[in-house]
């Protein structure tokens, strides 16, 4: 090659999205081959991968408690309130997921506990809730919602927080796709399903969001508000023991509003000593559902939201 041919020559490429031959150089006949695109052998084009989050309990069922033995002998399971399911694209094409939706296949009684203990143990995910009391349950972004796109070099991953309070819940995930011209729905996991199981029941922690909103609502403030007795609420969907917010309104004076967790309403019963309050209610108190479903603490602020204006 003449010098001031080879001083003009840069050996670099940018923008390649294909196959590259750099040479200074050629006789005779050149031959490449290219590895074909995926997607022509894949009917699907994302990749699934599911694990659990960091187990946060240790739960022995009365099944697996031997008949005769100590408190630690027999199975125990670790257990947590956390999915996390990573979406890879197989090729460079970009695929969109359209959606990403739970589906519950049954709901029972829950199996009993002998024991329960506390368990010691880069990319970024995308957070999402899933309420698996509710019909449908339903998912509930943490920030960003669907769609996203994913492929090879840019895959997602969903973490999910699972809520049940008085179930045990066989469920699974379906997740729509859309990629070159082309749609289809994928059910995660593949075969078989998920179980999840309600390690605090509805009144444990109702009573727990009600001690919360209390103490918030409180905070810097001589508000006449305390955590109240064990009620049930007549005109709630799921009418199981919860702890009422006893409160004095400033239109209806002293009150009780069972809470009710996953409820977005709330109603307000005139206070009294009886379990289940007898005729309507008083009030309803509605909940801000995005407040709610922002993160763990949104239940609480919902609440003392939605009751702060109307203390008096």
């Amino acid at each position: 090659m003449p010098a001031d041919d080879a001083a003009r020559v840069r050996n670099t490429a940018e923008n390649i999205t294909g196959a590259l031959v750099q040479a200074g150089k050629i006789e005779g006949d050149v031959t490449l081959h290219v590895a074909r695109d995926p997607l022509e052998v894949h009917d699907v084009p994302v990749v699934i991968t599911v694990e659990w989050s960091e187990t946060e309990y240790l739960v022995q069922f009365a099944e697996d408690r031997p008949a005769h033995g100590d408190g630690l002998s027999g199975r125990w399971r670790g257990w947590t309130e956390g999915l996390a399911v990573l979406v890879e694209g197989r090729s460079a094409r970009a695929v969109v997921l359209k959606a990403l939706r739970p589906v519950v296949l049954a709901r029972r009684p829950p199996r009993p506990i002998a024991g329960l203990g506390r368990a010691c143990g880069i990319l970024e995910p995308r957070r999402f809730i899933v309420d698996l009391e509710r019909d449908p349950p339903g998912l509930v972004a943490q920030g960003p919602d669907f769609p996203f796109t994913v492929s090879a070099s840019d895959p997602e991953q969903f973490r999910i927080r699972l809520r049940v309070r008085d179930h045990e819940v066989d469920w699974r995930l379906e997740l729509d796709w859309i990629c070159a011209g082309r749609a289809g729905t994928l059910q995660i996991p593949e075969t078989g399903h998920f179980t999840h199981y309600p390690i605090r029941s509805r009144l444990e922690e109702s009573k727990i969001l009600t001690s919360e909103v209390v103490r918030l609502l409180q905070h810097g403030h001589d508000r006449p508000v305390r955590v109240g007795q064990v009620r049930v609420d007549p005109c709630a969907e799921y009418r199981s023991q919860v702890v009422a917010l006893r409160a004095t309104f400033a239109d209806l004076g002293e009150v009780d509003v069972p809470v009710i967790p996953g409820e977005l309403r709330l109603h307000a019963y005139p206070a009294g000593d009886a379990l289940e309050p007898a005729g309507e209610p008083l009030a309803a108190v509605e909940l801000d559902e995005s407040v709610y479903n922002d993160g763990e603490w949104g239940p609480v602020n919902a609440i003392a939201q939605a009751l702060a204006p109307r203390l008096r």
